[in-house]
């Protein structure tokens, strides 16, 4: 194996009320609907874009979920700061050790291309990931696979020669649907028994469960 990509939103970092505050608001600003925490899991791991389609159905125009989109990226940009934000338990440690390691490293991410890196500039975790892609640089949101695909080949490496960590099931859908071993943390989006469903090379509670012996020996 060559490479290891992450995932950031459950995976490494707890960004769930950010996210979720940032929607209702920009929800209820833009067309006086009312948008649960429900509404934000049913989507949750595809791009912002997806999530609000999704929850207006044809509701609303076309300019209406634009605008949505537009404001809860505002929202969600001025709420992204060192107190919001928080590390998940055993993600810089994994970090440090792949990165010691030798490995590849990788962000992959539905998360917008300025959220992504303000997160990673609140959290000093920038300097792990050799490639860093976001959600709006690829054409199709997980679970298709492009994105994995995309950063694969900005790593220089075989699909194949990667894992990939993933805390939902779209997400873990499109690591499989790439061809990579996926690792399943169930610190996010879906429970364990969700993500077992989906059969992923391992599953685990944290990333303090995880070693570098533990992902090589899924090839």
């Amino acid at each position: 194996m060559a490479a290891v990509i992450f995932d950031m939103d459950g995976t490494l970092v707890d960004l769930l009320g950010v996210h979720y505050t940032a929607f209702r608001d920009a929800v209820k600003e833009t067309t006086g609907l009312r948008f649960t925490r429900k509404d934000m899991m049913r989507g949750y791991g595809m791009t912002s874009e997806k999530i609000v389609k999704q929850f207006l159905n044809r509701r609303e125009s076309d300019a209406d979920c634009k605008e949505i989109v537009r404001r809860k990226r505002e929202k969600t940009l001025k709420n992204i700061t060192r107190e919001q934000v928080k590390i998940l338990p055993g993600a810089e440690k994994l970090l440090k050790d792949v990165k010691a390691s030798g490995l590849k490293i990788a962000l992959a991410t539905s998360s917008n291309k300025s959220a992504t890196y303000k997160v990673l500039e609140v959290t000093n975790l920038r300097d792990y990931f050799e490639v860093v892609i976001s959600g709006d640089e690829v054409a199709k949101s997980k679970p298709d696979p492009q994105i994995f695909l995309e950063t694969a080949k900005r790593l220089k490496t075989n699909p194949t020669d990667c894992a990939v960590f993933e805390d939902s099931s779209y997400g873990v859908q499109a690591g499989k649907g790439a061809g990579m071993k996926v690792v399943a943390v169930s610190t996010g989006r879906d429970s364990r028994r969700a993500l077992s469903v989906l059969k992923p090379d391992l599953l685990v509670s944290s990333l303090s469960e995880v070693d570098v012996a533990m992902i090589l020996n899924l090839f």
